[in-house]
């Protein structure tokens, strides 16, 4: 498990060795093993831009574990109302990134599941509206991690994506020029790790509050599952190896104090 320190919250990150966490039981498990919590808020996924508000009353519940079904979370709470630190935050993730936001000042932060979808579908703008609403913070108080994730010199795909006609997308979607090609034919070459750090530099967040952990999923195959890798071997009728690459890997936040 990687660990991962920004500013005061901490992030944890599960490798491949630590198994496959597609299944909430087994990181439930897991992560009793490792931690001591009083509970978990697990954030289900569902490739939306649907954004979770999580506020005092939701952390009151007397249940070991909350599931929340959207595509980012973000607490919403003010001194005095996190209680001890014993609350685990989760979202569990194939190639795409997760990227956590932490208000230095008011101890709030965000975890977005910063895929293909919810970032086409805006998501990145809705949370940064949100948290510069409830939050009533400044960039200079924030920071930003961008985890594990499927990077552009491995996201290359055979067909146009849809989003290349859309005048945001044009930049981050690249066309390989024949002698670049792989044999599969592989054509678009997808950036969304420029995407996401256009955006907070577009928004004025400052180059060092944003922590990189420049992982490739698909690449770092003894550290990380991959579904695009899973894929790959489907498709060249692989089998066993399409199902010993399509695990999930997890990234928890402990809620600060």
């Amino acid at each position: 498990m990687l660990t991962f320190s920004l500013k005061d919250l901490n992030i944890y990150i599960s490798q491949r060795s630590d198994g496959d966490f597609r299944e909430l039981p087994s990181v439930q498990s897991f992560l009793e093993e490792q931690f001591t919590q009083d509970r978990l808020l697990h954030l289900e996924l569902e490739n939306s831009n649907k954004v979770i508000i999580l506020e005092k009353e939701d952390l009151v519940v007397k249940k070991t574990l909350q599931v929340f079904t959207g595509d980012a979370i973000l607490t919403n709470l003010k001194a005095g109302e996190r209680g001890t630190n014993k609350t685990l935050m989760s979202m569990v993730l194939g190639d795409c990134f997760p990227l956590i936001f932490f208000d230095q000042k008011s101890k709030n932060i965000a975890m977005i599941h910063a895929g293909w979808e919810p970032l086409y579908l805006g998501i990145l703008d809705r949370v940064w509206q949100e948290i510069l609403a409830l939050w009533q913070t400044r960039t200079e108080h924030l920071w930003v991690f961008l985890g594990p994730g499927i990077r552009a010199q491995s996201y290359r795909v055979n067909t146009e994506p849809r989003q290349s006609q859309h005048p945001q997308w044009q930049k981050y979607i690249k066309k390989i020029a024949q002698k670049q090609q792989k044999s599969d034919g592989e054509r678009w070459q997808i950036d969304l790790p420029a995407f996401i750090k256009d955006f907070l530099n577009t928004h004025a967040l400052p180059k060092e509050q944003l922590i990189d952990s420049k992982l490739d999923t698909y690449a770092l195959k003894k550290e990380f599952f991959s579904y695009r890798r899973s894929q790959e071997h489907l498709a060249e009728g692989e089998k066993h190896l399409s199902q010993v690459n399509n695990g999930r890997f997890f990234v928890v936040c402990r809620l600060p104090s």
